[in-house]
């Protein structure tokens, strides 16, 4: 026994005229541009470029990692080389809101640290300092305390 929904299958002379009924109303679709479909491709091509690209930024910083060791205060940056607190002569802080800071140790080289990217090494290069120049530490930490908002007096 054949359902309603069998008869429109079996009666595809009628089922077609519906169909012409039903789109004649309507506007047709407009045909691809000659440039859809090369489109299309390009952006396929350039998403998976970026994506290989991003892949690749991910596995280099990977590759980019900082060591520390607490008791020795010993920084072993990503090509293998290590610092203390008794190697620098300068902390070069000028660029310490844009997260940037330079180590100037006392054999002249430079040595860039970008601390956004890593997050405790801000607080390694701090340790780092208060070792190196205590006497620095103890000048700055006044003036900070002046430019603070004054706590509100306890009363006892």
């Amino acid at each position: 026994m054949l359902t309603p929904e069998h008869s429109k299958i079996a009666e595809p002379a009628r089922s077609l005229t519906d169909l012409r009924k039903v789109w004649s109303g309507q506007d047709k679709p407009s045909e691809l541009a000659f440039y859809d479909l090369p489109f299309q491709w390009f952006v396929t091509v350039t998403g998976f470029g970026g994506l290989i690209w991003v892949l690749a930024k991910v596995v280099a910083a990977r590759g980019r990692t900082y060591r520390w060791e607490r008791a020795s205060q010993r920084l072993t940056l990503p090509g293998g080389r290590s610092i203390v607190p008794g190697d620098l002569a300068e902390v070069d802080k000028r660029k310490w809101h844009k997260f940037f800071v330079t180590l100037s140790t006392k054999s002249g080289e430079p040595i860039k640290l970008d601390l956004l990217k890593f997050y405790p090494l801000e607080q390694w290069v701090l340790d780092m300092e208060r070792t190196a120049f205590p006497e620095a530490i103890e000048a700055e930490e006044p003036a900070a305390a002046a430019l603070a908002p004054e706590a509100p007096a306890q009363s006892g």
